[in-house]
Parts: structure tokens; C-alpha cells; sequence
């Protein structure tokens, strides 16, 4: 049974399947025999009551395939088409803060962002995962990795809780390491926000906390990182600054300067 698109609207992003159709607006756009894996439709960031029938209720329509991400966005009355070449994306950022989410892809020397409500970031993570299997150097993931993630000590319950979530979804790994959060100075009461690291045989992907409610994934195709460096100082005594650029995106890490696992993590 189909679902009217003033009656499904909310802040959740939808798989489009025989319940929920592709909105009308992208209607005429749309080949349906394309070979789509699938598409999801993107509400506007507005309330419901804020909403009507006449109104186009879908900013964006995402499509996806085994190559490539395509984004019908609409712009006024016309629609711009994203095209995201997977072998071209050079790194992914999947930020939260409580209920908002915001997916960035940096690809070429372009990037795309958008915002959601993260009730729907499993879906969106559907996306991200269909990016990282068609990137620059993806494999199997059957590698000859062997590292023994029971080494990790974690100090925060934060990363405890994502580590549970995330290990059996990640493995193998080529290496892990972790960066604790603790104060910088007693003067600004300013924190020095924990980070893990991990190495798979064609990736980096990095977990940072960013404050108290905030965190991002970074992934990064090992192949598109063309600088890192662990050397750089920063403001804070004893604190250097990671540094790695991947194609148009640069990533900057706070780490404890004699935090040796994160220096030997990236020194191959």
C-alpha cells in the first residue's frame, strides 16, 4: 500500500520501496530500470505543521549504485544533479550532535554536504557503506591483518560503547590506536578530546569525540592519503597535532606527544 508523501512526512529519510514512492517532483527525472541498488528520499528540514500537500516535501533524492552516488537535489523549480564517482572519493565524514547529522563526501577537488535528522542515520549509513565497498584501493577485506583488538584499554564509556558496535562490523585490522580525553590547562578548563584509530588493509578510519554530545567518522581510502604527519606541533605543551591531507580534505588530531601507538600507527 502506497503512502502519500504529506502523509509519511516527517524527519525520517525513506528507502523507496512500494510504500513510499519517489516524490513527484523527481518523477519525470527517474529511469526506474536503471540499476539502482536503491534510493532514499531526503525531507526539508521544516516542521510538520509547517507542511502541505502542494508542497514539495524532498530535498534531496539520493541514488545509488555500484559505482557511483547520484544526488537530485531540488533548487528553486529546477533540480541540480550530484555525481559522486566512488573511485574518485577521497574521504567521508559522518558527524552527530544529538539529533543532528551531517554527511560530507569529499571527492575530486569537490565536496557534498547535507544535514538530517539522525533518527534516520542507520539508513544514511547505508550510503557510506555502499561508498567505502567502491572507493580508491577497496578489497575484500580478507587481508592478512592480525592485530589483537583486546590490546585497546578504553577510559571512556563513550568509546567503550562504540567499540562494542563497531569491532564486529570493522574486522580485521591491520592496527588500532587510542588518544584519552583529558584537560589541557586549568586556565580555559579546555579538554583534549579522545580519538581511535583504526588500519584496515585499505583504509584509515578515525573515531573522534568533538564535545560532550559531538563525534564524527572519518574514512579515508589508504591509497588517496598523500601526507601524513604526526610532528606537528600545536598550542598546548606536550600535545602534537596529526595532520593527514587526502586529495581536497585535511584532517587535524590533537594526540598526547608521547602517545607512541598513534605515532607508530601511522609511520608505515
Amino acid at each position: 500500500m502506497k503512502i502519500s508523501e504529506y502523509d509519511a512526512f516527517g524527519p525520517w529519510i525513506y528507502e523507496i520501496d512500494e510504500e513510499h514512492e519517489i516524490p513527484r517532483f523527481y518523477r519525470s527525472y527517474v529511469d526506474e530500470n536503471d540499476g539502482a541498488v536503491f534510493r532514499l528520499k531526503v525531507p526539508k528540514k521544516i516542521e510538520r505543521r509547517d507542511a502541505n500537500p502542494d508542497m514539495n516535501l524532498y530535498d534531496y533524492l539520493f541514488n545509488v549504485y555500484e559505482d557511483r552516488l547520484e544526488v537530485m537535489q531540488i533548487v528553486g523549480e529546477d533540480m541540480k544533479l550530484h555525481r559522486i564517482d566512488f573511485d574518485k572519493v577521497s574521504a567521508v565524514s559522518a558527524f552527530r550532535e544529538l539529533l543532528l547529522g551531517r554527511l560530507t563526501i569529499f571527492f575530486d577537488n569537490d565536496s557534498f554536504t547535507f544535514e538530517y535528522n539522525a533518527v534516520s542515520q542507520d539508513t544514511v549509513m547505508k550510503v557510506v557503506d555502499c561508498i567505502r565497498r567502491g572507493y580508491k584501493g577497496a578489497d575484500s577485506g580478507q587481508g592478512s591483518a592480525a592485530y589483537d583488538p583486546s590490546q585497546l584499554q578504553f577510559d571512556d564509556l563513550f568509546f567503550v560503547n562504540e567499540w562494542v558496535r563497531i569491532e564486529p562490523l570493522e574486522r580485521p585490522f591491520v592496527h588500532c590506536a587510542y588518544q584519552r580525553t583529558h584537560p589541557l590547562g586549568d586556565v580555559d578548563k579546555s579538554e583534549l578530546y579522545g580519538s581511535l584509530h583504526m588500519k584496515k588493509e585499505n583504509e584509515w578510519i578515525i573515531l573522534r569525540k568533538l564535545g560532550q554530545y559531538s563525534y564524527d567518522y572519518l574514512y579515508l581510502p589508504r591509497n588517496a592519503s598523500t601526507d601524513i604527519n604526526t610532528a606537528a606541533g600545536s598550542e598546548f605543551p606536550g600535545v602534537n597535532k596529526l595532520l593527514i591531507s587526502a586529495g581536497n580534505h585535511s584532517t587535524e588530531v590533537l594526540f598526547d606527544a608521547d602517545n607512541k601507538e598513534i605515532i607508530n600507527h601511522y609511520g608505515d
